[in-house]
């Protein structure tokens, strides 16, 4: 098999100039630029697939059968008792129901009535029982055990704490700055809630963290960089808080309730209205602007450090949460645009470093080709593929980053570091931490 890579050009970026094509002028009619100016991936394509506009329009057939299964497998903000996961196979164009025991007969009835080929699995536990199995772990409240180097696994060195593959137990990361690559250190049984929970144990050299920027673009739409806390971060998307009132929505450690929010380029723009700092999103306003600030859907598809609104956007015209095996695109304020981003894991809860607090549940996502999410990405935009009429669909919010980070940073530079993975909020738990909703 032959891999095919993107013709596109890549997004790039300078202080004075965004690399996207040539923009039309002020004047010129809104058609909208030719697909060519959006940088899709520097990833091969997946195997079977001719291009990755190809692969996009696969993919949201899995979506959608993968919704309508998770519809009925969820009961609020829980799942029934006996749901695992559900993952996307692009390269069978499939999509894998895991369940503990027999599923219920709506579930089941939603499987036989697919219009896409959905395959049930087996699962060692639940969902649930790992959710709350990762929230002791992180809590520290466990028996340690003895890790294959010999030394005893500090609780104070897990960093991350997450659901393995098809409900099959729990995947525990501890810091251990000798380890030269995620390797198996141990294998050990967690009890939580009454239930014995199976943990692979491994170490990492690179602490995961939250990717807020210290100094030093008007946030009045996603993907656009702001100052809070003396640090850079970005906006992700516009919301309606439960009142209806529109508001930007991004990471809580970049910003928190009650705290001031300014533009890059200083200027008093707006304040926290609510935040929640466990699921790690916020929303803030523009009260302090005064100038006052026109709210879009818009979503900047290269690095948000130029106030001209001509620049390359999409409109964002929905939301769902995702699904791991899925292919995602983000565009944070600092790095830009990248896609070829695939989600690895759901359910992950991780360590902040810099604030000594958890954050979770997150999903994680990898590339392959790039460095795409770095120090001030936090708070960025997750979506979708974009679509001939640069349309976009939300996904999530930018919490952090993990594995090995480097200086070779995408669009703006200046000693920023920057990693292949990305961790980041699912849009329905960002709505449901904050009672907010899509615009």
């Amino acid at each position: 098999m032959v891999n095919r890579t993107v013709s596109r050009p890549a997004i790039c970026i300078s202080l004075a100039l965004l690399c996207l094509g040539t923009l039309p002028p002020a004047n010129a009619a809104s058609t909208g630029p030719s697909r060519e100016t959006i940088a899709s991936t520097t990833a091969p394509v997946p195997g079977g697939y001719e291009s990755w506009d190809a692969l996009w329009k696969a993919q949201k057939d899995l979506v959608g059968q993968a919704d309508e299964i998770r519809k009925v497998a969820r009961r609020g903000a829980r799942f029934v008792p006996g749901y695992a996961d559900i993952t996307l196979d692009n390269e069978h164009r499939r999509v894998d129901l895991y369940w503990k025991g027999e599923p219920p007969a709506d579930v089941r009835a939603a499987v036989a009535s697919a219009k896409v080929r959905v395959q049930l699995h087996t699962a060692a536990y639940d969902f649930n029982e790992l959710q709350t199995a990762a929230r002791v772990v992180m809590g520290g409240r466990f028996t340690a055990t003895s890790l294959s180097n010999g030394r005893a696994l500090d609780t104070r060195d897990i960093v991350e704490v997450g659901p393995s593959a098809g409900g099959s137990g729990l995947t525990i990361t501890h810091f251990d700055p000798s380890t030269t690559r995620d390797a198996s250190s141990a294998t050990i049984e967690v009890s939580a809630g009454g239930v014995s929970v199976r943990a692979n144990v491994v170490g990492t050299a690179e602490r995961p963290s939250t990717t807020n920027y210290f100094r030093q673009a008007v946030p009045v739409r996603g993907g656009r960089v702001f100052i809070a806390n003396s640090s850079l971060c970005s906006t992700a998307f516009v919301v309606q808080d439960p009142a209806g009132a529109l508001r930007t929505l991004t990471a809580a450690h970049c910003v928190r309730k009650g705290q001031y929010v300014d533009t890059y380029n200083g200027q008093a723009f707006g304040v926290a209205n609510n935040s929640n700092s466990i699921q790690d999103v916020a929303i803030f306003d523009n009260s302090r602007y005064y100038t006052g600030v026109t709210y879009t859907r818009q979503v900047e598809q290269g690095a948000g450090m130029d106030t001209d609104d001509r620049v390359t956007a999409a409109l964002t015209t929905g939301a769902y949460q995702p699904y791991v095996g899925q292919w995602i695109c983000i565009s944070p304020g600092l790095s830009g645009g990248s896609c070829g981003i695939q989600i690895t894991a759901s359910g992950v809860w991780y360590e902040d470093p810099s604030a000594g607090r958890t954050i979770g549940p997150v999903f994680k996502g990898w590339s392959n080709t790039e460095n795409v999410v770095g120090s001030g990405d936090s708070g960025g935009p997750v979506f979708d593929s974009i679509s001939p009429e640069l349309h976009i669909t939300a996904l999530g919010v930018i919490s952090g980053r993990y594995g090995a980070t480097s200086t070779q940073c995408k669009s703006y530079a200046n000693g920023r570091s920057c990693s292949h993975g990305v961790l980041f909020v699912g849009i329905e738990d960002a709505y449901r931490a904050l009672g907010i909703r899509v615009w």
